[in-house]
């Protein structure tokens, strides 16, 4: 039933004199299937004079007689999910959440506890990321976009959003289509087998497939009872529908995924590149996840109780007439764009509405179809209450629905099953060279699609250049004010795209010459957070702790400091994720197994985001200060651990940096981390005590030395690594301390300790580092310590910037229009900046203003230089400038006679010339304009 890939634009370079480079709608596509048995049929809504459009092919759930999937060979299919689209977790009653999810979640009745939602989102403040119907519990800690919530309290906003008016979401309408969706799936035919094999070590049912667009499964809940655990055997980037039968279903083991020939478990990292697995079931009792590792697949059983017992956490959408969970649900959104192959999914399901998917209020709507078994009958429509079709054998089917608000005339719901259709902007960005040098041109292209079934009106583009970079020219459409680029797309009809382009100058960086102050510091103020966590008997629980005013998480620990007596120890509590998800946050997922309550506590050491005020030893620092400088993204790695002690590593690849924030994820199994440590220059070593089989991703934030340029310097970050080894005596819980250097702060800490050792987590004190053991050996173990220490103060000033510096740009689409997502209305490029030789970059335009010639020349360096521009031997204008790093501001230099006459007649290129008083001398042809 699913697969293919979609007719997404990719980037044009933009043609002179076309505002944009835009690629076709699906318009044409349509066009060619109305001829189509089936396509095109419309159904007067009975009392209203609405029309309902139903498209045989394009709409699955809801094919009518008369349409017929044989023929096409692969037809698009936009939002098959339909109102769901772009949420994690969309459920038609109510829900009970013990854990956080990475996206939007909607419940169409109550969700009485509150969680963390949308730490993954990317949505616009107004986005409806966070719906609730019925009532619902406090505080709920929304990362990005809005709130629908009766009353209208219990929301931390934490992303500029606001509480929603109305409910965007019409529940009833939304699970009366997916109702008909997974009737429809429900017949799609197996393309693949299923047998009893072995994964990972562990025997499991294997799903293979060789189809490298779409695979469909079938499965018994016998077959499910019979044999644990899942393995997907199929292409990478293939689409997997999983049809479930029976009654009852429950998935146990673990999840597996072959990948270049070996089996890994499902995780984050591999689920990348399957995005697009959705399993199916139809039935009305319970759809029970009770997996060993994480759940890995979008989940479709919106007549169902879908009960998540155990796992990891899960990886893709859950849709479910109601949900319980205690786990994370994790933002991997099933493909906006798929494929209706030919022969697959050619059923007529037939809707089994339910009372809690029936509105009530409001003018009854009756629709009334006579149709037949038959995909190739014979249709006679009329624009009347009732349409007919007449073939060999007929079927009657009435359906009442009542929804508020109720059909007009006015309205066309043209969307999966009758569901309003929805724009879906999306953006997508590019850099022509991610490792410039300064004073390189760079072209950043911009590709906005429109993915959704509606066309999108009034779409914009905003792009915030970062400092960095100078603009130089882009796209007609677009204006610059500041360093904010906005460009007006106008409207895209639904599969249009446009590219647009942005030139600009990356600025120089090379330093050359002594420095202003020699003597001058900057002081660094690190500081901790911490939060408290108690764990009930079989919980999961997910905690966040933030480093204020956007400061960089250097290191995090959970400390376990009690389980309840006679109920386990403190190795029956679990982290199953302890990391920096972003620069600012870090987080832990905890799983208490024991069968008491458990207490700990999570730390968090912090830099702040930007050095202290100047301070010079002689007296003549000033108020700037510097940034400090991390890569936005880990750097990772992922594996399958067997049973025993198994090592990963992770190195920062730029010189100049250091690794911080060591960062662990399980997807299950049974695993301690018992050794996170430094093991020279810029590598990371995790080291993990395996019971039972887990895949494991490690990673680490790389921190760059070198702060950023202010004034045309740089200072850097400096530090030692602390270490020692000390003994737990056999049976012993003890703390064992770390001390840094008097001028110094902890804060990366590491540890490697032997079997028969729990290592119950670390206190950050910033100069002591507190560790805490708990020995269940009989005999005394050693464990060793270390500590990265950062000096307090950074080093004096360097001219220039020796070391590499990451440029990151972000740019964000809207559009008026109702977007089905929100979730991906941004694009990021990077690329990392050499500094080269290059102290002066030249404009390529220069502007006449009255006498003089006003040209924008960028320095890597403070100090002037003298100008002269040239046409062959004539002398047009010459002067001094200012130069200032910090200062983008043209300059002028005074234009001579013959420069004042040639530019009052036409526009021509001279030669510039800028010899500055640091650096090297720069030369360029620049276009003067009169």
């Amino acid at each position: 039933m699913l697969g293919g890939t979609s007719r997404r634009a990719s980037a044009r370079a933009i043609t002179t004199g076309r505002p944009f480079a835009r690629r076709g709608s699906r318009a044409a596509h349509r066009a060619e299937r109305t001829d189509r048995p089936g396509t095109g049929r419309a159904l007067t809504v009975a009392g209203t004079g609405a029309v309902l459009a139903f498209t045989g092919v394009l709409v699955p759930g809801l094919l009518l007689e008369g349409s017929s999937a044989t023929g096409t060979s692969c037809t698009e299919v936009t939002q098959p999910l339909g109102p769901a689209t772009g949420f994690t977790e969309f459920v038609l009653t109510d829900g009970h959440r013990g854990s956080e999810s990475e996206g939007a979640i909607a419940y169409g009745g109550d969700l009485p506890t509150a969680m963390t939602v949308g730490t993954r989102l990317t949505s616009a403040a107004s986005a409806p990321t966070l719906v609730i119907a019925g009532s619902h519990g406090q505080w709920f800690n929304l990362q990005k976009g809005s709130a629908y919530v009766v009353p209208q309290s219990g929301v931390n906003f934490n992303g500029g959003g606001t509480y929603l008016a109305s409910n965007p979401i019409d529940f009833a309408a939304s699970f009366a289509y997916l109702e008909g969706l997974s009737d429809d799936l429900a017949t799609s035919s197996a393309t693949g087998t299923v047998s009893v094999g072995t994964a990972g070590g562990n025997q499991v049912l294997v799903l293979s497939g060789t189809n490298t667009d779409y695979n469909v499964f079938t499965i018994s809940a016998a077959q499910l009872a019979s044999q644990a655990g899942i393995g997907y055997d199929v292409p990478a980037g293939s689409q997997i529908l999983v049809n479930v039968t029976g009654s009852a279903p429950t998935v146990t083991g673990q999840m597996w995924i072959k990948q270049g020939g070996s089996w890994q478990q499902v995780s984050d990292t591999t689920m990348e590149n399957w995005p697009g697995i959705l399993w199916n079931y139809t039935g009305s009792d319970t759809f029970t996840v009770q997996v060993g590792s994480a759940w890995g697949g979008t989940i479709l059983a919106p007549r169902a109780f879908v009960d998540v017992v155990s796992a990891g956490h899960t990886i893709g959408q859950i849709i479910a007439r109601k949900l319980t969970s205690n786990y994370e649900t994790h933002q991997r959104l099933f493909p906006n764009t798929t494929c209706v192959p030919s022969g697959i999914g050619t059923g007529t399901p037939t809707p089994t509405p339910t009372g809690s998917a029936t509105p009530t209020g409001g003018p009854t709507a009756t629709v009334t179809v006579t149709e037949t078994a038959t995909a190739t009958a014979t249709a006679t429509e009329t624009a009347t209450e009732t349409a007919t079709a007449t073939a060999t054998a007929t079927a009657t089917v009435t359906e009442t629905v009542t929804s508020s608000p109720s059909p007009t005339a006015t309205t066309t719901p043209g969307g999966p099953g009758g569901t309003p259709e929805r724009s879906d902007v999306t953006i997508a960005k590019a850099v022509s060279d991610a490792a410039p040098e300064g004073g390189d041109q760079v072209t950043y292209t911009l590709t906005v699609t429109n993915q959704g079934t509606a066309p999108a009106t009034g779409v914009v583009v905003r792009d915030d250049l970062p400092s960095g970079v100078t603009y130089v020219s882009s796209s007609p459409g677009c204006s610059i004010a500041g360093s904010v680029l906005t460009c007006a797309v106008g409207d895209l009809a639904p599969g249009e795209s446009v590219s647009l382009e942005i030139v600009a100058t990356v600025n120089p960086t090379a330093g050359a010459g002594r420095p202003v102050d020699p003597q001058s510091h900057h002081w660094l103020t690190p500081y901790k957070s911490e939060q408290q966590i108690d764990l009930e008997p079989g919980q999961t629980r997910t905690v966040t702790v933030d480093c204020v005013d956007g400061g960089i998480v250097t290191d995090g620990s959970v400390r376990i400091d009690h389980v309840d007596q006679d109920t386990g120890d403190t190795s029956d509590v679990h982290v199953l994720y302890a990391g920096s998800p972003t620069t600012s946050t870090w987080k832990a997922i905890v799983r208490n197994d024991a069968t008491g309550r458990a207490q700990a506590k999570v730390f968090v050491a912090c830099l702040p985001a930007e050095t202290g005020v100047a301070d010079s030893q002689v007296g003549t620092g000033n108020s700037h200060t510097h940034e400090l400088l991390a890569d936005p993204d880990l750097v990772t790695d992922t594996r399958a651990l067997p049973a025993g002690t198994t090592s990963m590593t992770v190195t920062c690849a730029t010189e100049g940096t250091f690794p911080i924030a060591p960062t662990y994820a399980l997807s299950g199994g049974e695993a301690w981390l018992v050794g996170s440590e430094p093991v020279g220059g810029r590598t990371w070593e995790f080291t993990f005590l395996v019971d039972d089989p887990t895949t494991a991703t490690v990673g680490v934030r790389c921190l760059h030395l070198t702060t950023s340029a202010v004034q045309g310097h740089t200072h850097d970050l400096q530090y030692t690594i602390e270490t020692a080894t000390a003994t737990v005596p056999a049976g012993a819980n003890v703390e064992r301390q770390l001390h840094c250097p008097d001028d110094a702060k902890g804060m990366v800490s590491g540890w490697n300790a032997p079997r028969g050792v729990n290592v119950l987590g670390n206190d950050p004190r910033l100069k002591t580092r507190a560790f805490r053991f708990e020995s269940t050996s009989s005999t005394d173990q050693q464990v060793t310590m270390w500590l990265v220490c950062f000096k307090d103060r950074t080093t004096v000033e360097s001219i220039g910037t020796a070391s590499p510096l990451l440029v990151t740009n972000v740019a964000r689409v809207t559009s008026t229009s109702e977007d089905a997502d929100p979730g991906n209305n941004q694009g990021t490029a990077s690329m990392l900046v050499s500094p080269g030789s290059t102290h002066v970059s030249l404009p390529r335009v220069a502007l006449r203003s009255g006498g003089k010639l006003e040209l924008q020349v960028l320095s890597s360096v403070p100090g002037k230089g003298r100008v002269v521009v040239k046409a062959g031997a004539k002398l047009l204008a010459k002067g001094r400038l200012v130069l200032d790093p910090d200062d983008q501001t043209p300059g002028t230099v005074k234009l001579t006679r013959k420069g004042k006459r040639l530019l009052a007649r036409k526009d021509l290129v001279a030669k510039v010339t800028v010899d500055p008083t640091r650096g090297r001398t720069a030369r360029g042809k620049v276009q003067l304009q009169g």
